[in-house]
């Protein structure tokens, strides 16, 4: 069911590049003796999935009782969020640590709603490229 569920994740992001899930540490098992740097996606053995999310040899945070799409979904996010950061525009993070150096904290405060803007719109794209389902979750979380 895992592998099922590990191809289905793999066609949906080949939808928008030609993206490998290990690329971004996410992997998949069946009770592992040991979690991976990065997100495991282990099977619960009751159909639901769990998401371990380790660091430095410790699991730092859990996601509990997921169903395929819900799986899906929060793997999409991490995805997008780690695709939309690289996107940034390198001109505005310069602009923001000048700005920064001279205490214009005011304009430091609109370019950063400015690039959250950008973000979620371009992350909003990614998912509309995806399933009308999850642009409908994430427009959701977003409101």
């Amino acid at each position: 069911m895992i592998i099922k569920l590990k191809n289905k994740i793999e066609s949906e992001v080949a939808k928008i590049g030609n993206l490998k899930l290990d690329e971004f540490g996410i992997y998949f098992s069946e009770q592992p003796p040991y979690f991976p740097e990065g997100i495991s996606v282990i099977e619960d053995g009751n159909g639901r999935y769990n998401l371990a999310f380790t660091e430095r040899g410790e699991i730092r945070s859990e996601i509990s009782k997921l169903d395929d799409n819900e799986v899906i979904y929060q793997i999409l996010k991490i995805i997008m969020k780690n695709i939309s950061s690289h996107n940034i525009d390198e001109k505005d993070v310069d602009l923001i640590d000048k700005l920064i150096k001279n205490n214009e904290f005011e304009k430091v405060s609109q370019l950063v709603e400015k690039v959250k803007e950008n973000r979620y719109r371009y992350e909003k794209e990614l998912f509309e490229k995806i399933s009308p389902l999850y642009t409908s979750w994430y427009e959701r979380e977003h409101s």
